[in-house]
């Protein structure tokens, strides 16, 4: 009975035993693969994130220039805060030294930052436009405007008094 028992475990025993070299390297393979594929996603996600960041900070510096105007309605009705871009505004108003610390500010905290404001009369009422524009980086490489792979974007708010 013995014998018959030691056959039948000798019938179906595996003739191998753990695994193979090829079987290691197409595991290591994929494994390999999968984290080249993480890696990619979280640098782009790296990549959107600061994107995301510098239009968060350009829709701030846009409402950080209309309270600017709101805390000065006299000057800003008369157009002192008018600027364009690439402009550099000068006196020792205070408009002017507003427009100089806003165009500082945007210069530091956004990748060639830089605004204008425009001021249009509408019947009884003044509509100011403030634009902003800064360079992000071309991450598809399908934009034909692209400068040594980056894009200006703008933010235009327009508001009135």
């Amino acid at each position: 009975m013995m014998r018959l028992h030691r056959s039948w475990y000798a019938r179906f025993q595996s003739n191998q035993d753990g695994m193979s070299l090829v079987e290691v390297l197409v595991a290591v393979v994929i494994i390999s693969v999968g984290l080249l594929g993480i890696a990619a996603l979280h640098i782009t996600s790296l990549r959107n994130s600061f994107d995301a960041n510098s239009r968060s900070k350009a829709v701030w510096f846009a409402y950080d220039a209309a309270d600017r105007m709101r805390a000065n309605p006299t000057s800003a009705k008369n157009g002192a805060y008018n600027v364009a871009m690439g402009s550099t505004p000068t006196g020792a108003t205070m408009a002017a030294s507003d427009l100089q610390a806003w165009k500082a500010a945007l210069a530091t905290w956004l990748p060639n930052g830089d605004g204008s404001i425009t001021s249009a009369n509408v019947g009884a009422n003044v509509v100011y436009t403030i634009t902003i524009q800064w360079q992000e980086r071309d991450s598809t490489g399908t934009d034909a405007a692209a400068v040594n792979g980056a894009v200006t974007q703008s933010f235009v708010m327009q508001t009135e008094t």
